[in-house]
């Protein structure tokens, strides 16, 4: 590709080995999880993901690749939101079926960035390349220079992500327990997201740490009383 920038050594980047569509809690972007389940069978050749934080962009993202690897197929995963060059990333895609990009929005505005991915997205159409692009705003809503490379972004499908409603989180937090082999009593749900956050995101990210302190106290429920001793919640 002919990117701006100097040369350097191509990312070997991975994308989060606990995300799936399995376990991804779709709420009201049941859509979105079914054009991205197509990818694998080569069912769109572009689709833009945005939303907020904690939408689930780069679950998405990251379920959408794995899948993609699953099939044996090759696949590339990398977000923009480090100090990265933007031949890091263009100049090492060639060969592969499946590029996911998540957080471009953090590059628009930068010229070098604006150009690279305005010529990726011209040769991966052309080679055939599928490109699934995640951000926190619509492709005209984003602060982009380049007039053609809205256009561009918007080629395929564009699909705004949702957050979870808080019943639809109070029912991923019990499944995300369950499947971890513990108990969640709702009550102590809904007391954690009055008393800690209800940001889905934080939540599901405390799961982990219940499976460890559940397993060293031999039990395997996760209560107020608990909930309490493991957070210091009032």
């Amino acid at each position: 590709m002919n990117n701006p920038g100097h040369p350097q050594e191509p990312l070997a980047l991975d994308s989060g080995s606990d995300f799936s569509f399995e376990n991804f809690h779709a709420g009201d972007n049941h859509l979105a999880v079914e054009m991205l389940r197509g990818i694998a069978t080569e069912a769109e050749r572009q689709i833009y993901l945005w939303g907020g934080s904690n939408s689930g962009k780069t679950h998405l993202l990251s379920a959408c690749h794995r899948a993609a690897l699953a099939a044996r197929r090759r696949s590339f995963y990398v977000s923009l939101n480090g100090d990265l060059a933007a031949t890091q990333i263009c100049d090492a895609l060639e060969g592969f079926d499946l590029v996911c990009i998540d957080n471009i929005h953090c590059v628009a505005g930068d010229a070098s960035w604006e150009l690279a991915l305005f010529n990726l997205i011209n040769e991966s159409r052309a080679s055939g390349t599928q490109l699934v692009v995640a951000a926190a705003t619509s492709p005209s809503a984003g602060q982009w220079q380049l007039p053609d490379l809205v256009s561009r972004l918007s080629w395929g499908p564009v699909l705004q992500l949702h957050r979870l409603q808080e019943e639809a989180c109070l029912v991923a937090l019990v499944e995300s327990a369950e499947v971890r082999g513990m108990q969640f009593d709702v009550a102590a749900a809904r007391y954690l997201m009055q008393r800690y956050s209800r940001d889905v995101g934080v939540l599901l990210g405390l799961i982990p740490v219940f499976d460890r302190e559940t397993l060293a106290a031999g039990r395997r429920r996760i209560t107020i009383p608990f909930l309490r001793r493991c957070l210091a919640l009032d």
